[in-house]
């Protein structure tokens, strides 16, 4: 518990016999653990898949993966039409 929360990660305990630790309530994450090439390198590949197989998930995945970097919009999203393959 201790090198959690050395690590930054608040944690809170609870007494008693019902008691125990939990990551307190309202914390998230700041890192970004994807790189720019990494979102690039995921999107490439799904462009791919896309262009191979008419899945409508594949649209719908590109958009969500697009959305997790923030600022870079073009990444996955106006270079790539949802629903049209390339």
């Amino acid at each position: 518990m201790d090198a959690i929360n050395q690590a930054g990660i608040p944690i809170v305990s609870f007494a008693g016999s019902e008691g125990g630790y939990e990551i307190m309530q309202g914390y998230r994450l700041e890192k970004q653990v994807l790189s720019l090439e990494d979102f690039s390198a995921i999107c490439s590949a799904l462009r791919g898949v896309r262009s191979a197989t008419d899945h409508l998930e594949i649209d719908r995945l590109i958009e969500r993966i697009g959305a997790l970097m923030p600022g870079q919009k073009t990444l996955c999203g106006s270079r790539f039409q949802a629903g049209t393959k390339r």
